[in-house]
């Protein structure tokens, strides 16, 4: 029990060390497209909708993707297969759209690699 705990400890330590391995460039990088990505949006919505509305339109938009997440996870338990959210989407909408969503998926898990292996 005490060596697993120690390699999950060990595994928590290699995590964390992630952020501090990025450079003073890089955390500026992010946080430049933080701010500009996430606050002046929100800012310039608000501006516009007024609090009530952007209260709003963010419980919508969170109904809307628990209801999506819901639906995947409905279909998953009920068709299960390997890369099943491909094999979903030819299965039930477009053989077509089932290729393009598995590009994009496979697009970005390399950039992920990709980010992972420069850092």
């Amino acid at each position: 029990m005490q060596a697993g705990l120690e390699g999950l400890a060990d595994l928590c330590r290699e995590q964390l060390s992630f952020v501090s391995q990025l450079s003073n460039e890089r955390q500026f990088i992010i946080v430049s497209a933080v701010i500009g990505g996430v606050f002046a949006p929100t800012a310039q919505a608000l501006k516009i909708a007024g609090p009530a509305g952007a209260l709003l339109a963010i419980v919508v938009g969170g109904v809307i993707a628990i209801s999506v997440m819901e639906c995947v996870s409905e279909f998953t338990q009920l068709f299960p297969a390997p890369n099943a959210i491909v094999e979903i989407i030819a299965a039930f909408v477009d053989e077509d759209l089932a290729w393009v969503a598995g590009i994009s998926y496979w697009c970005q898990r390399s950039d992920f690699l990709v980010l992972l292996t420069i850092n």
